[in-house]
């Protein structure tokens, strides 16, 4: 059985100018292509990822799908459970992983520190906290600030906007010191940021003098920031095989993957929506011991 005849819709959670909606825009180019009928995108901000996850469960369960990120698919589930609108996991199933996106660990272009360690020790000789920016309480920055700021002896508090373009905008403007910018951002934005490490294992070639994380000590911190397809749990098993197996396709165009590595990500397809939805469990799990205090870090006032 293939998938609805008719045009299909792939929600997002997040605004324009982060890795979801980059990761969307691509696949729904080339879905259109693959099945020869239009994909659109719906945007669907807001309420912790669940005014889209709400809007998959509102929509046809074949046309409309969801592309999903570690916020609002694994992280946030965890750290907010009992104080969402909607069980994220009653509504949504797993498909496949599209993409993975290392961050840019960064301030801003004019801050008096040019490694991170010096970045550290300023913090350390006058505020005596990293000042940061996220979605909502509840997504993987929180996660690798809590982590570097333990390593680093200091403390933390966030300062709360809407997507990675109000996270820039507020680094930008002094209102915070870090942000952790999915490689997207910080890459269609580089002059105005000043990048102080890589999360991910590997050095990239658009910043090959930045060294990750660990290299500059601080092993085991920096979470990959990965991109999903997810369909509604009404979807028959038959709409989820095609969907996989067009999104694979899709994501392992040549010009695809090509379009990914121009800002150093890479597509990362499961190999199975089962083989996904393990993945997705078992990085939920991680995310248990540090729940209590993310909920707990202090929020910055406008």
């Amino acid at each position: 059985m293939s998938l609805n005849p008719q045009a299909l819709t792939l929600l997002v959670p997040f605004p324009p100018g982060g890795s979801t909606g980059f990761t969307a825009e691509i696949l729904g180019e080339r879905l259109a292509s693959v099945l020869e009928r239009p994909v659109g995108i719906d945007t669907r901000t807001g309420d912790l990822g669940s005014n889209a996850v709400r809007a998959l469960m509102e929509g046809p369960e074949d046309r409309v799908f969801l592309v999903g990120n570690i916020n609002a698919s694994s992280v946030a589930p965890v750290v907010q459970r009992g104080r969402m609108s909607i069980d994220h996991w009653s509504v949504a199933q797993p498909v496949t992983r599209l993409a993975e996106f290392p961050s840019v660990v960064c301030t801003r272009g004019a801050f008096p520190a040019d490694t991170l360690r010096d970045f550290l020790a300023h913090l350390k000789r006058t505020t005596g906290r990293i000042r940061y920016g996220t979605d909502f309480l509840g997504t993987y920055v929180d996660v690798d600030v809590l982590r570097l700021s333990t390593a680093a002896d200091l403390g933390r508090s966030c300062l709360t906007t809407d997507g990675a373009m109000g996270i820039l905008a507020d680094l930008v403007a002094g209102r915070t010191d870090l942000a952790m910018l999915n490689v997207a951002t910080a890459t269609a934005n580089a002059a105005r940021l000043k990048p102080l490490a890589i999360s991910g294992p590997d050095r990239l070639s658009n910043v090959p003098d930045v060294p990750t994380l660990d290299e500059d000590g601080f092993a085991g911190v920096g979470t990959s920031n990965w991109q999903g397809l997810l369909a509604s749990r009404r979807a028959t098993p038959e709409t989820v095989a095609a969907l996989y197996g067009a999104a694979v396709e899709a994501m392992r165009d040549p010009g695809t993957m090509r379009r990914f590595a121009e800002i150093d990500a890479r597509v990362a397809t499961s190999a199975s929506p089962e083989q996904f939805e393990r993945e997705i469990k078992a990085e939920a799990a991680q995310w248990e011991e540090y729940r209590d205090a993310i909920l707990h870090t202090p929020l910055l006032q406008r």
